[in-house]
């Protein structure tokens, strides 16, 4: 009895295998590179988020340190009206009693006939102080130093009135010169509260 041989050729199923096996790579490479992509894609959408809210908070703080500076001015603002008011009062209240700070101006001649200029400071019947005055004298530093003396602060509210007699000979030339009223108004940089007239005694 004679026995025949089968012979079976697995190359044509191998190539399909291979082919299918290939197949299922390219698939789940291609699944998983979809997958990496929208997960990519949150996370930057979450970034995106965070970053917003980083800044909206950003701002929010910024606008709440805006609110808070105009707060407290708003009520220094109220607070030194308060004050400035209270001030006002007080130095009406002392203008009607006639507590008014004089400066006047006057002169005297020598023996040789120069007449030489002074300002008397007077604050009611207080005699404050008294000095000879040209065109070269620091007014203001001079003024400054006798309130400084006479016991005045800074927030202290002086009213002031400057007398001199415009008839009177050598007033223009030596006003004009000195720039007396310029550097006694001027006292005002040293005492922001004092308040000064000028009054013609000859008009």
């Amino acid at each position: 009895m004679k026995r025949s041989r089968i012979s079976l050729d697995f190359t044509s199923l191998l190539d399909i295998t291979m082919i299918i096996l290939f197949w299922f790579m390219i698939k789940y490479k291609a699944s998983a590179e979809e997958v990496r992509n929208k997960a990519q894609e949150q996370i930057s959408s979450v970034q995106a988020i965070a970053a917003q809210l980083e800044e909206e908070k950003n701002a929010f703080e910024a606008e709440k340190e805006n609110w808070q500076k105009e707060a407290n001015a708003e009520f220094e603002r109220i607070k030194n009206a308060d004050e400035n008011a209270a001030k006002n009062q007080q130095a009406l209240s002392e203008f009607d009693k006639g507590s008014v700070i004089y400066i006047k101006l006057d002169s005297e001649t020598d023996s040789s006939g120069n007449k030489k200029w002074f300002l008397n400071i007077e604050n009611g019947k207080e005699h404050m102080g008294r000095f000879e005055f040209g065109k070269n004298t620091d007014i203001t530093a001079e003024l400054t130093e006798i309130f400084r003396n006479s016991g005045f602060g800074k927030d202290d509210v002086m009213l002031g009135v400057f007398v001199y007699d415009g008839s009177q000979e050598g007033t223009a030339p030596i006003l004009y010169t000195s720039s007396a009223e310029k550097h006694i108004k001027a006292v005002s940089e040293e005492y922001p509260q004092f308040y000064c007239a000028s009054i013609n005694i000859s008009r």
